[in-house]
């Protein structure tokens, strides 16, 4: 299972907490990443890296779905504090969620 957590008004309300939940999501074989909106720049990737010990992934501020998909990285989980931020048009819904949106679920 692939985790993508946010790090800004995320991992960074409690570290220490994510800290643990991140390796007992390893203890469970989970690939955990840190997605973020931020800039791709050599200091924010370390940045973050350093702080969470994860790979680091910074979307410019596009969709995350958009540029993780571009990657070639398929998300299970998405943590985030603005879920809109990961798919704000929803192309990325599963067919369930459009089916319960059209019937008004």
């Amino acid at each position: 299972m692939r985790i993508a957590i946010d790090y800004d008004d995320t991992y960074t309300i409690n570290p220490e907490m994510w800290d643990e939940i991140i390796e007992v999501m390893r203890k469970y074989d989970c690939s955990v990443a840190c997605v973020t909106s931020r800039r791709k720049t050599f200091d924010n990737i370390k940045e973050l890296s350093d702080a969470t010990g994860l790979s680091v992934v910074c979307c410019d501020y596009n969709a995350k779905a958009d540029v993780m998909s571009e990657l070639g990285l398929r998300v299970d989980v998405w943590i985030d504090d603005n879920p809109y931020c990961i798919d704000p048009d929803g192309k990325h819904q599963p067919a369930k969620y459009r089916e319960w949106e059209a019937r008004g679920e």
